[in-house]
């Protein structure tokens, strides 16, 4: 069967004449289809190393300044050494004191383990990935997708956690009456966590992998942004949405809803305290004995919400016809305490500053706990989401090879519409540049401060810790002395 000829050409000249298959990050292996297809064999080669020899440069232009790339080496290794002395310090009490072993001591220590692997897996190999401009992937696709995949199941676990330590903090202030989950129950939700975490991180497998001349044309690159399908593209966009959903929208809803009607409730039950002539003794006095389940999250262990006749020990009035069973007079309290209706008046004005100051601790606590969260991931999910819609582009070729064109401007062969308004810089190709290192470290650097930070919030601030650091460090200063 003959071929038409003029049926192939005309073939090959719409498929030149179309917008191609390329994206923002594929622009180099675009470009070397466009050519084999659509350019003269006897221009090929010359169009060819003089599109690289650009790329090349543009390489160098992508390059940090060197005391960026120091600068960026030098803070990921500092959060990486404090966010692991934190986690480890949290964890080594849990597991050390059984008396700290409680449901919430359980989910706190899980966060911690998150933490520990972002510090001493994660980001390390996050920075490799991120500075490709300067360090070739040398590890092999399978460890390029273990470790996307590690990265995504990290921040699932870690969101997935903190919205079941505000959903465990909520039961426990608001609703103290009910029945309150039993540490095998912390377990079990800790096992779902991660295995929902890993589930969910899956598709990283498919979308993340090592490509050679795509991105560099002298190096090996592990992202998840060279897919040579377009579908694959979508689908990563699509994936992108549901990520933003489950690993941000779901955990500030969870923790805003939560941590407000905590601070509300902690409000009434604090107006109620000083409006009360018999308050308990224990607001007054230190904590000598280790608390209860009931505390917020991080180390208010003053505050009870359950009932407040059973969890509190009254002053006893004594009056001047008060007796002891053996019919003798009570004895009379020296000083000032002679006269406990005046004791409570005296005291009364110290007891609303002392509650005034609890609320403004308590407060600034939540506060701090729901703007780390919303600070640390916002910018991330941001950009995650940014460059998802980015890679979708399809870019004309023809924004690239103008210079090209210009060299072989005598020759004729099929070119993309140049009346398009779209080049390179409003199709996002050079996205993929040192500006986009940068942000693309600060936001990761974002996140790795916030696993800086859980330590304090929901460990150190935590009186029962603190008592034992404190003792930890004074049995540590003891024996340096000897």
């Amino acid at each position: 069967m003959a071929v038409d000829t003029s049926e192939v050409m005309t073939n090959i000249s719409l498929l030149c004449l179309q917008e191609p298959q390329l994206t923002s990050v594929g622009y180099l292996q675009g470009l070397k289809e466009y050519f084999n297809t659509c350019v003269p064999e006897d221009e090929r080669s010359h169009l060819l190393s003089l599109m690289e020899s650009i790329l090349l440069d543009t390489q160098q232009e992508n390059l940090l300044r060197q005391h960026e790339l120091i600068l960026i080496i030098l803070v990921y290794a500092t959060f990486m050494l404090f966010g692991s002395l934190g986690s480890l310090s949290i964890i080594s009490v849990v597991c050390r004191y059984p008396r700290m072993r409680t449901t919430h001591n359980f989910f706190t220590a899980n966060l911690a383990v998150g933490d520990l692997f972002l510090c001493l897996f994660t980001q390390p190999f996050n920075l490799l990935r991120i500075l490709y401009w300067h360090f070739d992937w040398t590890l092999g696709q399978m460890m390029c997708k273990a470790v996307a995949t590690a990265q995504t199941t990290n921040i699932f676990v870690s969101t997935l956690n903190i919205s079941a330590i505000a959903i465990d903090r909520f039961q426990v202030i608001v609703y103290p009456q009910r029945k309150k989950m039993q540490r095998l129950g912390a377990l079990v939700t800790i096992g779902c966590i991660w295995i929902v975490a890993l589930f969910l991180a899956c598709p990283m497998i498919a979308f993340t992998s090592v490509s050679h001349g795509i991105i560099r044309s002298d190096a090996s690159v592990c992202s998840a942004s060279t897919l040579d399908s377009h579908g694959l593209r979508k689908a990563k966009l699509v994936y992108g949405g549901i990520t933003l959903v489950v690993q941000y929208l779901f955990p500030v809803t969870v923790v805003g809803f939560a941590y407000t009607r905590i601070y509300l409730k902690i409000r009434t039950r604090q107006k109620n305290q000083t409006q009360n002539p018999l308050i308990s003794s224990r607001l007054n006095r230190p904590h000598s004995r280790w608390v209860g389940r009931n505390q917020l999250s991080s180390g208010f262990e003053d505050i009870r919400l359950s009932n407040f006749n059973s969890e509190h020990e009254m002053f006893t009035i004594i009056g001047p016809e008060t007796v002891q069973s053996n019919g003798r007079p009570p004895r009379r309290l020296a000083g000032p305490f002679r006269d406990p209706i005046r004791l409570l008046n005296t005291d009364q004005s110290d007891r609303d500053r002392q509650v005034h100051r609890r609320q403004i601790k308590t407060n600034a606590l939540l506060l701090a706990i729901t703007l780390t969260f919303i600070l640390s991931w916002t910018p991330l999910h941001v950009f995650n989401l940014t460059m998802d819609m980015v890679e979708t582009q399809r870019i004309d070729i023809l924004s690239l090879v103008s210079l090209a064109n210009q060299e072989s401007s005598n020759h004729s062969y099929p070119t993309f519409n140049q009346s398009k308004p779209n080049d390179v810089s409003q199709s996002g190709t050079y996205l993929i540049g040192r500006n986009v290192t940068i942000i693309h470290a600060i936001c990761l650097l974002c996140v790795h401060l916030a696993a800086c930070i859980n330590p304090i919030l929901y460990g150190w601030l935590n009186e029962n810790f603190c008592q034992i650091f404190r003792q930890a460090s004074r049995n540590y200063l003891a024996w340096c002395r000897l």
